[in-house]
């Protein structure tokens, strides 16, 4: 498996020890501008808040990610463990100080990642995996770029080989 972020870094050694076993692996392209799930709005009810409904542009960007994602889903669900690396790409301004960024460069400004990475994990729920349970992993970065769009990779792992039974019970056994 290709590796999605190309910086250079320390990788850990859970990663190494996940990475090892690795099954299938999908991947997918959205073409849209990343959203952030946060921004919404909410209800009241005689003075209390009682619903906290996702914004219009939220729901539109997940209902669009959600049916190209159903374009280009695997031919079964994925399942077991899995990790979802995701890649925000921001096109880089015609003007003003962000338009000196280079491609590949990190995007600090708002909206935040964990925020964009709900709204795909939310898209996909049900269309590459059934429950968001079954992830392990979720690595995301946002970047500047040529288009605006999004990078999705999920890959289907064993899980850690010292989580198994019998190594477990060889532990219990020498203490």
């Amino acid at each position: 498996m290709t590796e999605l972020f190309t910086g250079e870094g320390p990788v850990l050694p859970s990663r190494l020890a996940l990475r090892r076993s690795a099954g299938l692996t999908w991947s997918l392209v959205v073409p849209y501008k990343p959203t952030s799930k946060k921004n919404s709005s909410q209800r009241m009810k005689r003075g209390k808040f009682i619903k906290q409904e996702p914004s219009e542009a939220a729901k539109a960007a997940e209902a669009f990610v959600r049916g190209f994602a159903l374009s280009k889903r695997p031919r079964r669900l994925l399942g077991f463990h899995l990790i979802i690396e995701v890649e925000h790409r921001f096109r880089i301004p015609k003007t003003g100080d962000n338009r000196r960024r280079r491609i590949g460069e990190y995007r600090l400004p708002t909206p935040d990642t964990g925020n964009c990475d709900s709204l795909i994990h939310d898209a996909l729920k049900g269309v590459v995996y059934a429950d968001d349970a079954v992830l392990v992993e979720t690595p995301s970065r946002k970047v500047w770029w040529t288009n605006d769009e999004t990078l999705v990779v999920v890959t289907e792992i064993e899980p850690f080989p010292a989580m198994t039974t019998d190594v477990i019970a060889i532990n219990q056994e020498s203490t």
